[in-house]
């Protein structure tokens, strides 16, 4: 007997779980950062960086029969500030969520590598300290 295709198989017989499509996530977090330190580059310049750690919560939104699934995420990170107003991010984040499919409950990992560029305004800047004047 000929079998029918696939996806007849997984739509209208539903007899074979059809993979549910991330539609977005929005979390909101905390931000840690424990390193701070300095690299001089040929005695010419000195970079400034940080590492850090990320820790929150939010919702994962996906093309399955329950919309949102509550979510946390735990990640780390580095900026690198090439100039006083221009930072370099990139940061790896794990989202784990649970996700229940034809009453299978799974627990889901959703791993994120991201990279961005930064702007501090305005570009130039001076620290003003206000010492305590001595009259002699």
């Amino acid at each position: 007997e000929k079998l029918p295709e696939l996806d007849q198989l997984r739509h209208e017989a539903r007899l074979i779980n059809a993979d549910a499509q991330l539609i977005g996530l929005v979390d909101a977090g905390l931000t840690f950062s424990p390193v701070y330190g300095k690299v001089a580059i040929l005695s010419d310049a000195i970079i400034h960086f940080d590492a850090f750690a990320i820790a929150g919560a939010g919702a994962v939104f996906d093309t399955n029969e329950s919309f949102a699934h509550p979510t946390m995420d735990v990640g780390a990170g580095l900026r690198v500030f090439l100039l006083r107003w221009l930072v370099v991010r990139t940061d790896l984040r794990d989202y784990v969520y649970p996700q229940d499919r034809a009453a299978i409950s799974t627990l889901q990992n959703l791993l994120v590598f991201s990279m961005g560029v930064g702007f501090y305004f305005p570009f130039d800047f001076e620290y003003r300290y206000e010492a305590a004047k001595v009259k002699s």
